[in-house]
């Protein structure tokens, strides 16, 4: 593992190995047995979703796309052992610099408040409930840690992208700064550094997309999981208020989450608009030919190659699909409470 990171992630990967997730730290590296013993963190959550299946066998299936999700994040961690994510973050001189590794920390300080704050309010659920029910709730406590454990197992993937996102934004922005000076601007170097920003964010596409195909897929059977478990607690007379909270707030978990990975892309994307018609500008009042040229092969460059990203190479991650998915949800939602009042008795 590359020790020359841009960023101190190294503690959050060592905590999110306990959740069960696999990964290319020192301490693996050098008692290599371990990795053998990883399966050991995955039978508490075999576990735990079990004892879901046994106090709620109305919602088993739920409970098994849920166990699947997991075991599809955890494969992955096995064998890619988190090795783009590390070469993802080794330090290049070609594109970061020592002022903009200072902000990447914010990386890790946003992380870890994400991680804190939805974990926060899980825990907020079950003392509320349990202090006022007189009883503990185990099955909200259940799904605390449910939840941990898969948020940990897309922590590569809002690793990626956040550093993807402040690094595009940092070339953006010198971009700016040399088209203002059109007779200082180095064509040949700022192609060169967007190849090797590219060339960097290509290498680890495989993982991402495969773990945001998962995060798609599974987050909508989640979304509907949680719109059934409330259609039917509203239903009842004796309403079951933990679960219809910890359902909501899932619910706009797994919409947040959705938000904030497009948001960045559409904001890189964004970026790269607003450069493209700064060069076209520029393109239009070159006085050289050999400048109109240059301009002309980097605002080829830039279209040819947006470092756009896509879902299984067919949605595109932008704003379009949050919006798009949650859409999606309340048609879905209106069909489930539509089908429960023509199926119930």
């Amino acid at each position: 593992m590359k020790k020359n990171l841009v960023c101190d992630i190294i503690g959050i990967m060592y905590v999110r190995s306990l959740c069960g997730f696999y990964s290319a730290l020192p301490l693996m590296e050098r008692y290599s047995t371990l990795k053998f013993f990883w399966f050991l963190p995955n039978l508490v959550y075999c576990f735990l979703n079990y004892q879901n299946v046994i106090n709620k066998l109305n919602t088993a299936l739920f409970t098994y796309f849920k166990a699947l999700e997991f075991f599809g994040y955890f494969s992955l961690s096995y064998y890619t052992e988190d090795i783009h994510l590390y070469e993802y973050y080794t330090f290049d001189d070609r594109v970061d610099t020592s002022r903009l590794v200072e902000s990447y920390s914010r990386i890790r300080k946003g992380l870890a408040c994400y991680v804190s704050l939805f974990f926060a309010a899980y825990m907020s659920i079950f003392i509320i409930f349990s202090v006022c029910a007189m009883r503990v709730e185990y099955a909200c406590l259940t799904v605390v840690f449910l939840r941990v454990y898969m948020d940990f197992g897309r922590v590569p993937v809002y690793l990626i992208v956040a550093l993807h996102y402040c690094r595009s934004r940092a070339f953006f922005e010198r971009m700016h700064r040399d088209l203002s000076d059109p007779a200082s601007l180095d064509v040949k170097a700022v192609l060169q550094r967007y190849e090797i920003l590219e060339t960097k964010f290509t290498k680890t596409l495989g993982p991402v997309k495969c773990a945001i195909s998962l995060f798609a897929f599974f987050g909508f059977v989640n979304i509907v999981r949680n719109q059934y478990y409330m259609t039917i607690n509203f239903s009842e007379s004796e309403k079951d208020y933990p679960l219809l909270a910890c359902s909501a707030l899932r619910i706009v978990h797994s919409v947040a989450m959705s938000f904030a990975m497009a948001w960045a892309f559409e904001t890189i994307s964004d970026d790269l608009n607003k450069i493209k018609h700064s060069i076209a500008n520029k393109l239009a009042s070159a006085a050289y030919e050999s400048r109109k040229t240059d301009l002309t092969r980097l605002l080829q460059f830039l279209t040819v190659s947006p470092m756009a990203f896509s879902i299984c190479n067919v949605i595109p991650l932008n704003m379009n699909f949050p919006l798009g998915f949650l859409t999606l949800c309340i048609n879905n939602f209106i069909c489930i409470i539509q089908l429960h009042q023509i199926l119930s008795p």
